[in-house]
């Protein structure tokens, strides 16, 4: 009953923005959510939509503070949206926020603790094994029986605004963010890393920039790494050709985690690139 009550309360929060059919290929109908600032016309015109893309498990909640902050100080408009995932029609730059390889930490484990590649393998099983197991006692235990707010304690602290949080905890507190996040892990665990980013590059006369976190890893070493792991993507995905040299965030407090904590920052320095 307890947990009933809790998920019913989550489910009272519905996320900004508006739903849309979109039909399958094979014929099934989804719905999308999408939200989108509106800055009057005269200010715009001339300006792209700055849209921002997340992950299977991460959407419009998560990108709330930085949307506002474009649109009420920069006067720009942006988008984000909810999965399942959609393709744009025209891309005018790729800006690329803390994006890092994939497996990026089990190659610092490895580099820490000079270990063979099969060492390092061996260790992303016994990871990935861990993780997995967490999201399915989150959905076997935390949601259905009301224990949410144990699992994932609610913490406003650095959300903008906080008048919104609760629709962001409610969101983390919903079977729904839990099990995209388990069966992504499933996959991960069933496949080799993932080297998608590493090798992926943009069409040419694509402009792309980055902005990324200084201090990502676990000590100045694994800093270190960080920054040259994230430098070879990122020219990489440009095609050796940045188009702005890297933005990096090196206040103490800087993450630029999900949910995009440091919004005021991000969108200045999203500005600043000139998008």
């Amino acid at each position: 009953m307890v947990g009933a009550i809790n998920l019913a309360l989550t489910y009272c929060f519905t996320n900004p923005g508006t739903a849309v059919n979109i039909t399958l290929a094979d014929g099934k109908s989804l719905k999308i959510n999408y939200n989108c600032t509106s800055v009057p016309s005269h200010n715009t015109s001339s300006l792209p939509t700055i849209w921002f893309e997340a992950d299977e498990a991460h959407g419009v909640v998560d990108f709330l503070g930085v949307q506002t902050i474009l649109a009420e100080t920069h006067g720009r408009n942006s988008c984000s949206y909810d999965p399942p995932n959609f393709e744009p029609h025209t891309t005018k730059g790729l800006v690329l926020l803390d994006a890092s390889p994939d497996g990026i930490e089990w190659f610092d484990k490895q580099r820490a603790m000079n270990w063979t590649e099969e060492e390092m393998l061996h260790y992303r099983d016994i990871d990935l094994a861990s993780r997995v197991e967490l999201m399915r006692m989150t959905l076997v235990l935390g949601v259905p029986w009301g224990l949410m707010p144990i699992f994932n304690p609610a913490n406003s602290t650095g959300y903008f605004d906080s008048s919104l949080y609760p629709r962001f905890h409610a969101q983390s507190m919903k079977e729904d963010m839990w099990a995209m996040q388990y069966y992504a892990l499933l996959q991960m665990a069933a496949g080799p890393i993932n080297d998608y980013l590493a090798n992926t590059t943009v069409p040419l006369g694509t402009s792309t920039y980055a902005i990324m976190t200084y201090s990502s890893g676990t000590d100045e070493a694994s800093d270190a790494f960080y920054r040259k792991q994230k430098t070879q993507m990122a020219n990489n995905i440009a095609g050796g050709d940045l188009t702005h040299p890297i933005v990096w965030c090196q206040t103490n407090d800087c993450s630029m985690s999900f949910p995009v904590d440091k919004p005021a920052w991000t969108a200045e320095k999203l500005i600043s690139l000139g998008i």
